[in-house]
């Protein structure tokens, strides 16, 4: 696991470990059986057949922390279509392999200039001061002292940067990882016709994030940065008639918010003149009277230096 006193003495805050928040938050044990939506008979017959991860019993219960709710929910989709008990201890081993993070990185310094489009910096500051920390090699004590798994690595990797990564199991049962920057798409195509399923993580963070309880601690956590909060939050509350997200180079720019509300109209254009916000409003009548009014209001995100 990746230890949060090596993180914090570090100054490599913008590569491949996240800020304090995040890494506490992925190794916290806050989740319990009744958070998983899988039954305490599957539970158990997992426990026997060596499926659970190690060490995740606290007590006489059985406690997990984020990474490993990530690796339930991917047992769950590979049931779904019929793996084996067999080839589902295979893919726990692959996911729960260690990395040699100084080696993989290593290997990125060889080609520095690819390496940092990939990182997809903005802020310039941030850019030379990764650059410097390679040159310098100050990165290979704390790289080395890391203990991370294959799972922990590009589940960490993909909120970090928001990169599409995909979890890949074959047909043998072997697994592996990999995000959108890794792979040409003429190597995917070659392996392909070995793959038995591919689990996009968003999919299991998509799963994750349908209880109000995981959303919380998403937003605790940072999982989700606040403009990813905002947007939810105004999609859950219910009370848009339509959201749109305006997205520029990757980033959501503008979020537009539809509503119809019966009120005077006096009233709704004071609203909105106090406001001073970008929103535009539609009368809506009937034989003569104003029903309700329907407004568009524009709301500018912000925006983050860092991809």
């Amino acid at each position: 696991m990746i230890k949060p006193e090596i993180i914090e003495k570090t100054t490599f805050e913008n590569l491949y470990i996240l800020n304090q928040a995040l890494t506490t938050g992925m190794f916290t044990r806050e989740f319990m059986q009744r958070d998983l939506e899988i039954s305490t008979r599957v539970l158990h017959h997992w426990k026997n057949k060596g499926l659970l991860p190690d060490n995740q019993r606290e007590g006489w219960k059985h406690k997990f922390n984020f990474i490993e709710l990530i690796y339930l929910y991917t047992l769950v989709e590979l049931r779904k279509i019929g793996l084996p008990i067999e080839k589902l201890k295979l893919v726990k081993k692959c996911l729960f392999e260690k990395v040699d993070l100084l080696e993989l990185t290593e290997g990125k310094v060889e080609d520095m200039d690819k390496y940092i489009q990939e990182m997809g910096f903005e802020d310039p500051e941030e850019e030379k001061k990764v650059i410097d920390l390679f040159k310098s090699g100050k990165y290979k004590k704390p790289f080395s002292e890391m203990d991370v798994s294959v799972l922990e690595f590009f589940v960490l990797n993909g909120i970090q940067f928001r990169q599409q990564t995909n979890i890949v199991v074959f047909e043998t049962g072997e697994a592996f990882m990999y995000n959108e920057s890794m792979y040409s798409s003429e190597f995917l195509a070659k392996i392909n016709n070995h793959v038995q399923i591919v689990i996009p993580l968003n999919r299991l963070l998509l799963w994750f994030l349908s209880d109000p309880e995981n959303f919380k601690f998403a937003s605790r956590y940072k999982i989700l940065d606040e403009t990813e909060v905002f947007i939810l939050e105004q999609i859950r509350n219910g009370k848009a008639k339509a959201i749109t997200v305006k997205f520029k180079n990757g980033q959501a720019v503008y979020l537009e918010i539809e509503k119809d509300k019966k009120v005077k109209l006096e009233t709704r254009l004071q609203e909105i003149l106090l406001k001073g916000e970008h929103e535009e409003l539609i009368i809506k009548t009937q034989q003569g009277n104003i029903v309700y009014t329907a407004s568009k209001r524009k709301i500018k995100l912000p925006q983050k230096n860092f991809k």
